[in-house]
């Protein structure tokens, strides 16, 4: 009984307790429902009605203690993100921190949720609000931990994480590894079919342009950009004030960094100020105020008004401080161009403050040290530079060179440059070893100390290496031509250092540096072009792959060149359609996976090809090169322009030299007149400017090495002038054209774009076994009527072309002598030069040419169109031929001109010709004669025809020419516009002969010795 009602009195108790919890559990569950009905309603409320998570913060924070006490935690999350957000649009940073957090390590950390969906926005929010707060390391870090997440959880969530991922990366100064991961971010897009008119694929090409104009790729960056807003449009979002905002921000960045031409400080200081009008009306203490005071004071700064980019400056780091706490990641680099800013002001006190309060910040060990962290105390050098502390400046640039490679000892302190392999390879590398050099030279100089004078030098030379091997990295043309612009700076800087070296010193390493470096800044692209293309390696890639290499590049630059009509040279914005744009960015995109390929399956292959930044050991500059060039019996003579002068490095033989040429007014004047005299028939004091340039350029170097042979490798204005015209002794008549004393009559001179171009080599043919094709297509016509009529010859000025009466005798004449064929008229088709000019030794264009000044790749000859051509071969249609001729002759008008660009040259159709591997090429540099020109050519080609080398041949036609015409028609003006690029051959070098004779003569007298000594001490025995 006892038992039964112990047991009765259990059950009783059990039955009584479950009524009881289902009777709370019905109460529980109810207002369960409400709670997680009222989240539902804020939530709905928050996307109609922004930053209402304000006025409902007291209801959320209730939310937060109940749907934890019921250990709701999906519900829990999503509470602690709303709350968040409520303090992030009151900018309270810290609170809004402090709940993403709790979040991350109450549930996400724990795994208490499997809400994929709210776990993905929660790490993209706290990553992004860690990154927006400076916090740069601990977002990386909470970045890492959401890709290992969504890889092993939500590979669809790893489009967005890589795009956040990256922008990280960028603040990071890791732009390379930014790109790659925005690559990886299109990529996952696309597969998905989410490029386009999406907003992540719109934040993604936005954010894209950052790294980009980091590694000096404005072009892309603004192709980027553009592409941005495409995706705005599709989304009906181009006019949203706050997506208009941030475009005019990263516009106003782009052009800021770039700024190459006046026109681009005026581009950005008009988005940056549009952005931030627009942003103040709606919020003045909105983080993203800080980026536009940021852009404002560095547009200002290069714009020359420091007091007002004092302002700007000084406000970005009040709000950053207000917004984020006086420690962040951000506050070192504010705080650097405020103290710049300072010191060039000569607020000497302000600025040594700022430079202290960055040390602080510093000194803490939880600090990220970031390339920011290098160039404050790069800054700081230059600081106590011009406060002529130098112990100071000493100290700092030392530790600035401990920060950027800890591993290496620098035991010689900052005369030390380490060895390539322990050079880090990222982009910043290059002006690292360049600012190194700039600062250590200015210690130097100062100290007068020699040693670290050369030390300068040698940082300049690794420094201008890696450019060049960046610039290898490139793989379009256009932006390899801008790249070359951009930094042809820091080429000039490391030449002048040579030649002072090797003036004080007289070790003429020191000149062959210097000439070497004038060679690395000459005609880089058209080096590289030719080098890819006898290129070893190539016989290790997939014929599918070189095919494909080819046609992306081809297409690239067939896009580029519609798509940038207005300028070769500029990084601009495209008028052209969003087709050809959107085609253009995704032909790029797909050229970086092949490099990629490339990269991990053909590394040698990608090295000599690209270069990029994975280098190896290598000697600072190899003057192996120059050996051969000493080994001439030719003088020559390459020119260097920079801001105030002409350098000129000259070599014959042994003997080496340097020579100052100033440009001052009294120069440029008798230049210009130059230029006119021989491009105008009526001149008549030709003698007088062309005396002085003579006097100038020439003659202090032919009174120390007497040579008859010139080699001239010009730069800037002097690409457009012929040397062989400048007199060395002006006569009494003024207009006695045919008795000046013209360089030609003494000397054979022939031109070259760089001296590692030249080949010494044999440069005549078989008259009799040669194959000549000849063009003439407009002998008889007044304008040329056998091109297409399309879009781009609407702007030819037809009305200036006049007939060609004479060349369809001077190719015909031409071809009857070789063995060739000439084309007349409509006959003398693009087609065939494209389809039957691989066939030809020699090619011959009697024609009119058509140069665009404003872009010269679309310069082009003019022949005969049909279905497949329009009948102008353009400069850029010549960069994708590859010719077998030895020579072409360009007897067309200006042939030779075009835009010059530093780092490469003038851009003209003879340089096409060379891309089109053709290594000699006779053109003009003005509108020449058609009857002269036709008589010229004929005496030109029966010299080659009797087996002249090229250069003597047209110097003796141009000498025959002159020895028969009347006075009329003996101006330069008709017979001097044509000029020879190309290869040599030797007639011997009397040094060489005469070691050579020595060493025999040496070796004839020891065998003599030795024999009869021999003799006469057997004879003894």
């Amino acid at each position: 009984m006892k038992i039964f009602y112990i047991k009765y009195l259990v059950l009783s108790f059990i039955l009584v307790y479950i009524t009881l919890a289902s009777y709370s559990q019905s109460m529980d569950s109810t207002e369960y429902k409400a709670k997680v009905a009222q989240l539902e309603s804020i939530k709905d409320e928050s996307k109609t009605m922004p930053k209402s998570e304000i006025k409902n913060r007291s209801s959320l924070k209730e939310l937060k203690d109940y749907f934890k006490n019921e250990k709701s935690y999906d519900n829990y999350l999503e509470t602690l993100l709303h709350l968040s957000y409520s303090y992030y649009f009151e900018a309270n940073m810290d609170s809004n921190l402090y709940y993403l957090e709790k979040g991350m390590s109450e549930v996400i950390r724990p795994e208490k949720s499997d809400k994929l969906e709210v776990i993905n926005i929660f790490f993209n929010r706290y990553a992004s609000f860690l990154n927006d707060d400076g916090q740069y390391t601990k977002s990386k870090d909470l970045y890492q931990e959401q890709i290992d997440h969504l890889r092993k959880n939500d590979p669809s969530g790893l489009a967005r994480a890589y795009n956040n991922f990256a922008v990280l990366l960028n603040n990071l100064k890791e732009s390379e590894q930014s790109l790659r991961y925005y690559d990886s971010c299109l990529t996952i897009l696309k597969q998905q079919g989410l490029d386009e008119g999406t907003p992540l694929a719109y934040t993604a090409y936005l954010n894209q342009s950052m790294p980009k104009i980091n590694i000096g790729q404005y072009q892309e960056a603004l192709e980027s950009l553009r592409k941005s807003e495409l995706n705005l449009v599709k989304m009906g979002r181009d006019k949203s004030p706050g997506d208009v905002i941030i475009t005019s921000l990263y516009y106003a960045y782009v052009y800021s960094h770039k700024n190459e031409y006046p026109e681009d400080l005026e581009h950005a200081l008009t988005y940056a100020n549009k952005g931030y009008e627009m942003l103040y009306e709606i919020n003045s203490e909105h983080f993203y105020m800080t980026y536009f005071y940021l852009v404002l004071a560095d547009i200002e700064e290069k714009r020359g008004n420091l007091k007002e980019s004092l302002v700007y400056n000084s406000k970005a780091v009040a709000l950053k401080a207000k917004l984020a706490g006086e420690v962040n990641d951000d506050m070192p680099a504010m705080l650097t161009s405020l103290a710049r800013v300072n010191y060039k002001l000569n607020f000497i006190d302000s600025a040594e403050f700022y430079f202290n309060r960055i040390k602080k910040i510093y000194d803490d060990p939880r600090q990220n040290k970031t390339y920011d962290y290098v160039e404050y105390l790069f800054e700081k050098a230059d600081f106590y530079l011009l406060s002529e502390r130098i112990p100071e400046a000493e100290n700092t640039l030392l530790e600035a060179l401990q920060g950027f490679i800890p591993t290496y000892k620098w035991s010689q302190g900052i005369a030390d440059n380490p060895p390539f392999e322990l050079i880090p390879e990222v982009y910043q590398s290059a002006f690292f070893f360049i600012k190194k050099a700039e600062i250590s030279k200015e210690i130097a100089e100062k100290n007068e100390d020699s040693d670290l004078l050369k030390s300068s030098l040698d940082s300049y030379i690794i420094g201008t290496i890696l450019l060049n091997k960046s610039k290898s990295a490139i793989f379009n043309l256009r932006s390899k031509a801008q790249y070359g612009q951009q930094k042809s700076i820091y080429y000039s800087q490391a030449i002048q250092l040579a030649i002072k070296l090797f003036q004080e010193t007289e070790d003429k390493s020191y000149w062959e540096k210097a000439f070497i470096l004038s060679d690395f800044d000459k005609s880089s692209n058209l080096k590289n072009h030719l080098n890819q293309q006898s290129s070893a390696y190539q016989s290790t890639i997939p014929q599918a792959l070189l095919v494909k290499e080819l046609e992306l590049k081809s297409e690239i630059n067939s896009l580029e060149k519609e798509a940038y009509r207005d300028s070769f040279s500029k990084a601009i914005q495209s008028n052209a359609n969003d087709s050809t744009l959107k085609l253009i960015v995704s032909k790029k995109e797909e050229m970086n996976k092949l490099l990629s390929q490339y990269k991990k399956a053909y590394p040698n292959y990608y090295a000599m090809q690209y270069g990029g930044l994975d280098f190896q050991q290598e000697n600072i500059l190899a003057s192996d090169g120059l050996s051969v060039l000493r080994a001439s019996n030719r003088l020559i003579l390459q020119y260097h322009e920079l801001d105030d002068k002409y350098v000129l490095t000259y070599v014959k033989g042994r003997k080496q030299g340097v020579l100052d040429i100033n440009k001052d007014d009294l120069f440029n004047k008798n230049l210009e007149e130059f230029i006119y005299n021989t491009k105008t028939p009526t001149s008549i004091d030709f003698q007088s400017a062309a005396h002085y340039l003579y006097q100038n350029l020439l003659a202090p170097v032919l009174e120390l090495i007497p040579s008859t042979r010139l080699i001239i490798i010009p730069d800037g204005a002097l690409s457009y002038i012929n040397f062989e015209l400048l007199i060395s002794n002006p006569i009494a008549e003024k207009t006695n054209y045919k008795d000046f004393n013209y360089l030609l009559k003494s000397h054979t001179i022939t031109y070259h774009y760089s001296g590692s171009l030249i080949n010494f080599k044999q440069t005549n043919l078989n008259g009799k076994s040669s194959i000549f094709m000849g063009f003439a297509p407009y002998q008889n016509i007044a304008d040329p009527k056998y091109i297409a009529q399309d879009e781009r010859t609407a702007t030819f000025d037809f009305a200036s072309y006049t007939p060609l009466p004479y060349s369809d005798r001077e190719v015909g004449e031409i071809s009857e002598k070789f063995s060739g064929k000439g084309y007349y008229g409509v006959e003398a088709k693009e087609s065939v030069v494209k389809s039957e000019g691989v066939q030809s030794n020699i090619l011959h264009f009697a024609t009119h040419s058509y140069i665009d000044a404003k872009n010269p790749i679309f310069s082009g000859l003019l022949l005969s169109a049909d279905d497949q051509n329009d009948g102008v071969l353009y400069t850029h249609e010549l960069f994708d031929l590859k010719l077998n001729a030895d020579l072409v002759t360009l007897s067309a008008c200006n042939s030779g001109s075009g835009e010059f660009q530093k780092g490469e040259g003038a851009i003209s159709l003879a340089r096409g010709f060379m891309y089109a591997n053709v290594p000699n090429v006779l053109m003009s540099l003005w509108a020449v004669s058609d009857q002269s020109t036709s008589k010229l050519m004929e005496l030109f080609y029966s010299n080659i025809y009797d087996g002249e080398q090229y250069s003597d041949a047209i110097r003796n036609a141009k000498l025959d020419y002159l020895s028969t015409s009347d006075h009329n028609l003996a101006h330069p003006y008709y017979w001097g516009a044509f000029i020879y690029v190309g290869d040599v051959s030797e007639d011997g070098n009397t040094f060489w002969i005469w070691l050579l004779l020595g060493i025999f003569i040496a070796a004839a007298l020891a065998y003599y010795y030795y024999f009869f000594y021999r003799k006469m001490s057997t004879s003894k025995v």
